[in-house]
């Protein structure tokens, strides 16, 4: 609000008008956390502001609107968070694989109904738009830009072969946004194991599906992270 106030050439309309959707969209996560983003109710969030349910359609044309500036807006602040915590690390490949899983983590504990929203079940009846893609791909950017660094501890074999040829689009992307990648077979399974890994541990701790199984989860996921940097970045260190 401060920000947009001290723009110059900036009207009382246009900053009531940035203020309305920040309330929209502080009301909609406050939904997130009793009845989760498929019943989302634009009815619901104008009763929350005290205005009609018509004056909402002035500024979100429907609820898979709301639902793609809240993907949107989760995306992009932890993409920031990660790209700062990885920024301020020592650019060995361990060290920023390492502070990209931890920083999603200490995020997604603190902010577990937005993770939930960008990396939870799909939501039924929507479709996320392509325009959710670049920022769900900056979230992992420090660690796909290690892609042309790499030479993966892995068994190749019959499966890994195969593993690398249905990840061609993975390969394509990262060769497309980051750099040619290394020779070394199973590179693309390697980061896919690395990653599926990290996320699956996240939405496993914040189910509370490791109960009975681990008094404390923090040491296993740096134990599990540390174990995975080593073999992802395998004779690169």
């Amino acid at each position: 609000m401060a920000d947009s106030e001290s723009k110059p050439g900036r009207t009382a309309r246009a900053i009531a008008h940035d203020e309305m959707q920040r309330r929209i969209l502080d009301a909609a996560r406050k939904q997130l956390t009793t009845v989760g983003p498929a019943q989302l109710s634009l009815r619901a969030i104008a009763r929350e502001l005290g205005v009609v349910s018509s004056a909402i359609y002035r500024y979100v044309a429907s609820r898979d609107e709301l639902i793609t500036r809240l993907i949107l807006d989760s995306f992009t602040t932890l993409a920031d968070t990660v790209a700062t915590a990885c920024s301020q690390a020592k650019a060995d490949p361990t060290v920023q694989f390492s502070t990209w899983a931890s920083t999603l983590r200490a995020w997604a504990l603190e902010h577990p109904y937005d993770w939930a929203l960008i990396y939870g079940v799909p939501i039924a009846g929507y479709a996320a738009p392509s325009d959710t893609l670049d920022p769900a791909r900056r979230v992992n950017d420090p660690v796909l830009a290690l892609y042309g660094q790499l030479e993966p501890n892995l068994q190749v074999g019959q499966t890994v072969d195969a593993s690398e040829a249905a990840l061609r689009p993975l390969r394509a992307m990262l060769e497309e946004h980051y750099a040619s990648g290394p020779g070394t077979a199973g590179v693309a399974t390697a980061m896919m194991w690395a990653w599926s890994s990290v996320h699956g541990f996240i939405n496993l701790e914040l189910g509370g599906h490791f109960q009975g199984s681990a008094s404390e989860t923090t040491p296993v996921f740096a134990a599990i992270v540390d174990q995975l940097a080593h073999q992802l970045v395998g004779s690169a260190e």
